[in-house]
Formats: structure tokens, C-alpha cells, sequence
């Protein structure tokens, strides 16, 4: 038995299709210090709300992740013209044209308003760090910000300034102006431009960030948001693993960290099982043993030149 660091991304929210809001970032779930032992963990690592390119919809919610008992829950769909968006985690962006107003969260951080005056863009989808913005008159809604990805060695996220953020909401799209809103840091999509058919872009995968605000002309619909992931660090000596799934891996020091990028199962072996102090009578010798990967290994001190 140990404690390792957790980090649970749910998928993010895809964005609405007809100058769309932008798709919510997935939720992130953190344990500072969550016991493992040496078992079989099934993990689910959630897929971001799916793109459709022929209709006018509503953007797709975001899967759950989950490792254990921890889960952490999808974002949410940007609304599009006519039609409200979704509430996952965080909330969706509302949608240029008609029917602007931004979603909130179940978790936390609305998503942002759009108009329908000026440059009739929508609002921004929310962000596991912020709301998303409203539209201006001049600019639709920029995605909220996500946050920093809690095992920074693993090097999962959006690099920006040296420091990998997850979760971010998608920009909205714009129809009259040529400013769309761009997506959060934390690898959330731009939003596109109705006028310049340039559609959004989808959320980065393995960061659960919103897809970006889609146009729907010519088959340019909603943007799907990007998968989420799940990260364990662990002291090196405790365990070896095996993961049925697609991975990265690495170390930083003494620890071991595993970024598990589609659903698998996580295998944890041998480490310490102690340690399990030994005293012989009269206090001659004492012998400290645990088992690395199943093999004992002991460790005897002499007390008086005696072992």
C-alpha cells in the first residue's frame, strides 16, 4: 500500500455548428495523495463530445473519465442557432444569430452569452479555470482558461510559458465580423469565421479542452472537443506497472509517472509490502525486510558484533 498523485480529465464539450458557442472544457479531478496497492485498476479515459458535419446542432457533451472511485465529468456542448447549449461539468457557450445565452456549469464557470447584433458571435465555452467570455459587438467569446495539469512532469496540456494547463472551454464563431473567439489555454479550439469559411477547430486531444465554435455552411459544423486522460505519479521503488492502453511514461526522481491516454487496465506489481521489522531475543540482531517485485530482501544490522 501506497499514495500516488491522481489527475482525472473528463472529454471535453464539442461546440455548436451553425455560428456556434464554444464547447466547455472536461472536468478535472486531483488527489494530492490517493492509496494504491498492488492491484488491477480499470480506467476509463473519457472521449470529447464528437463533431457532425451535416447538421445545425447543439455540440455534443464530453465522456466521463474515471480511475477508481475518482470520475470526473464531461463538459459541456455549445448551443448554435435556435438552440440553448449543454451543461456538463463546466458550461457551454451560447450561440450567435438567436438563442444566446451561455450555459452553467453543473461543477463550476458558465459559459459565455452571444448577441445578435454586430458581429453576431457567440459566447466562449467555460474553461476548468473560468467562465468563458461574452460576445461584443466586435469580438465573439474567447474560451475560459483552464488550469495548470497538476503533474507537470508528465508534460500533458498546453504548453504555455513553460507550464502545461488542461481543460480549457473553445472560442465561439462569429457571422458578420472577422474576429472570432479564440479557444482557452488548456487546449481548448478557436472558433470560426462565418464570412472567411474558416470553420473552428477541435479541442486538443488528451487535454479535455472545447471544441471551437463551428460555422455550418458546406458541411462546417460543430468541432469536437478533445479526449481527456488520466495521470498517476508514483515513488519509483513502490511499484512496476503494465497498462493495456495507450501510454506515455517517464520519471522525475525518485518518482514514476503514467499518462494513460485511452481506457485500459492498469496493472501495479510488487513494491514495498512492509517494511516489516524482525527482533530476535534479547535484542542481538534485528533484520528489516520487504519485497521488491515479489523477491524478499533483508536488510540485517549487528548489535554487539552479533548478527
Amino acid at each position: 500500500m501506497a499514495t500516488a498523485k491522481i489527475v482525472v480529465v473528463a472529454g471535453g464539450g464539442a461546440s455548436g455548428g451553425q455560428v456556434g458557442g464554444g464547447g466547455s472544457g472536461g472536468e478535472v479531478k486531483y488527489d494530492a495523495a490517493y492509496t494504491i496497492t498492488a492491484t488491477t485498476y480499470s480506467v476509463t479515459v473519457g472521449g470529447g463530445g464528437a463533431s457532425v458535419d451535416s447538421n445545425a446542432t447543439v455540440g455534443a457533451t464530453g465522456d466521463n473519465s474515471v480511475f477508481s472511485t475518482l470520475t470526473a465529468v464531461g463538459g459541456g456542448g455549445g448551443g448554435t442557432n435556435g438552440t440553448l447549449p449543454s451543461a456538463g461539468a463546466y458550461g457551454g457557450g451560447g450561440a450567435g444569430l438567436t438563442t444566446n445565452t451561455g450555459a452553467a456549469g453543473t461543477v463550476a464557470n458558465a459559459g459565455g452569452n452571444g448577441i445578435n447584433t454586430g458581429n453576431q458571435g457567440g459566447g466562449g465555452g467555460g474553461g476548468a479555470g473560468g467562465n468563458g467570455a461574452n460576445a461584443t459587438t466586435t469580438q465573439a467569446g474567447a474560451g475560459g482558461v483552464g488550469i495548470a495539469n497538476q503533474i507537470q512532469a508528465s508534460a500533458i496540456g498546453q504548453n504555455v510559458g513553460g507550464t502545461y494547463y488542461i481543460a480549457a472551454g473553445g472560442g465561439a464563431a462569429t457571422l458578420a465580423g472577422t474576429t472570432s473567439g479564440a479557444g482557452g489555454d488548456g487546449g481548448g479550439g478557436n472558433g470560426g469565421q462565418y464570412l472567411n469559411q474558416v470553420n473552428g477547430t477541435v479541442g486538443t486531444a488528451n487535454t479535455g479542452g472545447g471544441g471551437g465554435g463551428g460555422i455550418y455552411n458546406q458541411g462546417l459544423g460543430n468541432r469536437a472537443g478533445g479526449s481527456g486522460v488520466v495521470i498517476i505519479e508514483y515513488t519509483t521503488a513502490d511499484f512496476n506497472f503494465t497498462y493495456s492502453g495507450t501510454s506515455t511514461t517517464g520519471t522525475d526522481g525518485s518518482l514514476t509517472w503514467v499518462a494513460m491516454e485511452t481506457s485500459g487496465n492498469l496493472v501495479l506489481t510488487g513494491g514495498a509490502v512492509g517494511p516489516a521489522n524482525l527482533k530476535t531475543w534479547n535484542g542481538l540482531a534485528t533484520a528489516n525486510i520487504k519485497t521488491i517485485n515479489q523477491v524478499a530482501i533483508a536488510s540485517v544490522k549487528s548489535i554487539n558484533n552479533l548478527t
